[in-house]
């Protein structure tokens, strides 16, 4: 090879290298402003910070405000400045949203608007109502999305013919969907009310239907906390199982040293003897036959 072919190639890999060299530092320079290109410039819109599925009553944390490109912002979108996330909470979700998604009103149902309790319920589950009082009501501090255990409190003969007093727990971690017509906990104001509404299934339905009859119904607030591997609700189990997959329940002689013991046996027999404002209970021996 002769010099000036030498020379030719050297200068034409220098051309390459500086060309190379300036196409990088251009790619360089105009990375920042591409990426500032792309980032939405526009309102923030209020949109889901969790997945919603279809009932789920909405929370402030299930919400969260984000950028979003202003061609892209159709009219029903909930913009910041026009809304609150607190005029939210309380609604219940129409059609699934999925995390990132706007919140829309097609979407989600407010409390006050026809279909709100049937788009609370979830899939094949129905709505019942019960009577509440200020004390089985626990005083107006329930509210619709907290879950309850239901209690019965009513009477039965045992099997020395003794009528007793006998709590139990018939069914367990309950959705109230309303209390009176009160469907949302916007307020934040204890409400006593007269009646509260739940979530059950059908079978459980029916059972409502008939504990009412038997006794007064009492319901006891659960922690919203869960220790791990506990059924999340335990309407899920199966409607065949008695209404009390626990059995838990209480006689009146485990609380109170008056009553007549629970194990009297077939060799005792029990009489009450009342003078006046003054009862007294005497045992007997039971003759054998």
């Amino acid at each position: 090879m002769n010099p000036r072919s030498i020379i030719l190639v050297v200068v034409a890999l220098v051309v390459a290298g500086l060309a190379a060299f300036l196409a990088r530092g251009f790619i360089s320079a105009n990375q920042p402003q591409q990426a500032a290109q792309t980032a939405p410039v526009g309102p923030k819109i209020l949109v889901a910070s969790i997945n919603l599925p279809i009932g789920h009553i909405v929370e402030a944390k299930d919400l969260r405000w984000q950028s979003w490109p202003d061609s892209n912002v159709g009219d029903n979108y909930m913009r910041e400045g026009s809304t609150t996330v607190q005029k939210v909470v309380g609604y219940v979700v129409r059609h699934s949203i999925t995390v990132g998604e706007p919140i829309t009103r097609v979407r989600i149902v407010a409390p006050s608007e026809r279909g709100f309790v049937a788009a609370a319920l979830g899939p094949g589950m129905r709505a019942i109502t019960i009577p509440i009082n200020r004390s089985s009501g626990l005083a107006g501090l329930l509210f619709p999305g907290d879950r309850v255990d239901v209690l019965l409190t009513h009477t039965v003969t045992d099997d020395n013919g003794i009528v007793r007093q006998v709590g139990e727990t018939v069914f367990q971690n309950i959705r109230i969907l309303a209390i009176d017509a009160r469907t949302d906990d916007l307020t934040n104001k204890p409400v006593a009310g007269k009646t509260a509404t739940l979530e059950v299934t059908p079978k459980m339905a029916e059972k409502v239907a008939v504990v009412q009859r038997l006794g007064t119904l009492s319901l006891v607030l659960r922690s919203l906390t869960r220790p791990d591997g506990v059924e999340i609700a335990s309407m899920e189990r199966d409607e065949s199982m008695p209404i009390s997959g626990a059995q838990t329940y209480t006689f009146d002689a485990e609380v109170s040293a008056l009553s007549p013991p629970l194990d009297l046996g077939d060799s005792k027999q029990l009489v009450i003897v009342s003078k006046g404002n003054q009862s007294q209970l005497i045992e007997f021996k039971r003759k054998e036959q």
